[in-house]
Parts: structure tokens; C-alpha cells; sequence
């Protein structure tokens, strides 16, 4: 499987290459978990359960766990 397999490379790619997009995201991070960009709720809530201590401590400026169901969104 080649880096055109996988859309978070090819955002970031697109993301770092303008600068106006990189200001912005320069400190924005995605985890990807067994190599899947999108995984159980089950997997999410214990990621954040693990990584809220650290935005509480101001580690972390701010965590957001968000649905990709469509159905589940505004």
C-alpha cells in the first residue's frame, strides 16, 4: 500500500505545502490506530481517556474526539 492510499498523508501533504493551512494546523494531530484513520468508539473513548490528563495539565492545549458517522452530526 503506497502513501496515495492513505487521505490523513495525502491532507497533511496538502495541509504543510500551504502556508495559510500550516499556520493553522501546525499543531493539530491526528492518531491513527492499526494503521485506520477511522476506528471503534470503544478505541476513541480510551485514547481520550489516556490523553485527558494531559490537556487538563495544559500539555495538550485541546482534545476533540469527533463521529465520523453521518448520521450522528448536526
Amino acid at each position: 500500500m503506497g502513501t496515495e492510499d492513505y487521505h490523513l498523508y495525502e491532507w497533511t501533504k496538502a495541509t504543510i505545502e500551504d502556508p495559510i493551512k500550516k499556520a493553522k494546523y501546525v499543531e493539530s494531530f491526528s492518531l491513527c490506530v492499526d494503521d485506520q484513520e477511522v476506528y471503534a468508539k470503544e478505541t476513541a473513548d480510551a485514547l481520550e481517556a489516556d490523553l485527558l490528563p494531559l490537556a487538563e495539565s495544559g500539555q495538550i492545549k485541546k482534545l476533540s474526539k469527533y463521529d465520523s458517522n453521518p448520521a450522528n452530526r448536526p
